[in-house]
């Protein structure tokens, strides 16, 4: 009988040991508890990294059970996508409809493992025609790093936007670290484990293991030590906010030496695309929050100024360790709600934009010295051609992204009777450019939890996803527990599988 997490607990004197890992044993349990997962339906494929081999009278067998059992999970994934394409009950699924329906099965593993693992896959019972084979080198030469790096250089899997990869329970968290360094970041992906309950081994050796090899990996910059949230509220959900409050001074942001030098090469760069006739960005003004503080239900903050290429150049600079930023602009966004219950968003799908192929509300960055309530109401007016009347829109909550170190102010703006329409219609017209979503926010209709329920926070921009969360709070659409419920599932999703990928905007440039 295999040992369950309950009767088998990870030793909690660890923590008295090393920092942080108190925390990462707490990402472990929630990894060898976690409860089947289902997989995209819009997955490219699903990948099945081989486990190592087992000695067995000096001899390596490739035919283990760990790799047996991430095979016949992989299987099992492609058939509830199957099941769900075709419409029939799982146990229907037949090998013309895997062969119809279904993304690819893909065995990531060496030299030595090509042929048991080929062999697995088809004593499983899986159609030849849909299992691919990715040659990761000899035995020796590769690791988990060589799996994921050999998958992004080859041309097959390069314009892949989303792939499902099968490791082991024990495995997930540095598995999903290691994709997160290592894959390009055009490509979104999630890390499945095999059920713990599926193994007869020892749980505190195996993941003692693996908590070492993650923070030696990250002392030497081979992956995070932790999956990051995209984007952190900061303020509670039930909290009433009265105003805002900025104090500003006219004063630059000063940078440190390594973000002048990029911003300098960022500066030429531009100037030679510019020189031959091509669009470059307008280095605009900034406004740059240098404190934020919510008291006495009021938002303070203290800003001082900054330009668009020195923000391009520190976020960049600044990716893996954002709080340490020195410039966070100030934006404002807000949340269309029409007298109907509808939610007005976009999908953005520019090439120009920062978050391409997620989803989005509507907003965008502040000068320096600009009042919030004023500025938000200027950006409807330019963005979806209606006048906000001030009773109809209210502040909401705040946040700070935290990919580009960015403090968010919300708003929720009631639309009025004939303004749905006309808002719709521009933003039909724009189509080229983003792509026109409503989703209904009236409880009994359950259109916002079905929804979180297939997607989550990395298919949003973050903070568009925390500003319609405030809404549904500031306007009693949800309970604020409710709400909290909903964010917990998408933090959840984050942190267990799968990390925010962005490419930052300085790189399409440089």
């Amino acid at each position: 009988m295999s040992p369950r997490p309950e009767n088998y607990p990870i030793p909690e004197h660890w923590s008295e040991n090393r920092k942080d890992v108190h925390k990462m044993i707490k990402e472990f349990r929630d990894h060898l508890t976690a409860e089947k997962y289902e997989p995209p339906t819009e997955t490219e494929g699903v990948v099945v990294l081989s486990a190592p081999p087992e000695k067995r009278d000096n001899e390596l067998i490739e035919k283990t059970s760990e790799n047996i059992a991430r095979i016949e999970y992989g299987i099992e994934m492609i058939k509830q996508i199957v099941a769900r394409k075709s419409e029939k009950p799982i146990e229907e699924i037949t090998n013309e409809d895997i062969i119809e329906y279904a993304p690819p099965l893909i065995l990531n593993c060496g030299t030595e493992q090509l042929p048991a693992m080929s062999e697995m896959a088809a004593e499983a019972g899986f159609p030849k025609e849909k299992i691919q084979l990715v040659n990761c080198g000899d035995r020796g030469a590769g690791n988990t790093k060589t799996q994921f790096q050999i998958m992004d250089q080859d041309p097959a899997y390069q314009s892949a936007k989303h792939l499902t990869y099968i490791t082991t329970s024990y495995h997930t968290p540095r598995v999903v670290r290691t994709a997160e360094k290592n894959l390009n970041r055009n490509i979104n992906f999630e890390v499945i484990g095999v059920p713990f309950g599926n193994f007869q081994y020892n749980v505190y050796r195996k993941v003692k293991g693996e908590v070492n090899k993650i923070f030696d990996y990250s002392e030497k910059g081979d992956m995070n030590r932790f999956i990051k949230e995209p984007a952190t509220p900061l303020i509670e959900f039930d909290k009433k906010i009265e105003g805002i409050e900025i104090n500003h001074k006219n004063e630059e942001v000063r940078l440190p030496e390594q973000v002048v030098k990029l911003r300098q090469q960022l500066e030429q760069t531009l100037q030679q695309k510019k020189d031959v006739g091509e669009a470059v960005p307008y280095n605009g003004e900034l406004a740059n929050v240098k404190h934020f503080e919510f008291k006495d239900g009021k938002i303070i903050l203290n800003t001082s100024k900054t330009d668009y290429f020195s923000y391009m150049s520190s976020s960049f600079i600044y990716r893996n360790n954002p709080q340490e930023n020195p410039i966070q602009p100030l934006a404002a966004s807000a949340t269309l709600v029409t007298p109907e219950g509808e939610i007005i968003f976009e999908e953005r799908t520019s090439a120009t934009t920062e978050m391409k192929g997620r989803f989005g509300i509507f907003g965008g960055s502040l000068k320096p010295g600009e009042n919030p309530e004023e500025a938000i109401r200027n950006i409807l007016k330019r963005k979806i051609g209606i006048d906000i009347l001030p009773e109809a829109i209210d502040i909401s909550g705040a946040d700070r992204e935290n990919i580009n170190n960015i403090a968010e102010i919300f708003f929720v703006v009631r639309l009025q009777p004939g303004q749905t329409e006309i808002v719709k219609e521009i933003l039909q017209k724009k189509e080229a450019v983003n792509k026109l979503q409503t989703i209904s926010a009236k409880k009994d209709l359950g259109e916002i939890e079905e929804m979180f329920q297939k997607k989550d926070i990395t298919d949003w921009n973050p903070s568009s996803f925390y500003n319609v969360m405030y809404a549904l709070a500031k306007l009693r659409l949800r309970t604020p527990k409710e709400v909290k419920n909903i964010v917990e599932l998408m933090e959840e999703k984050v942190t267990r599988r799968k990390p925010f990928r962005y490419i930052y905007p300085i790189e399409n440039y440089l």
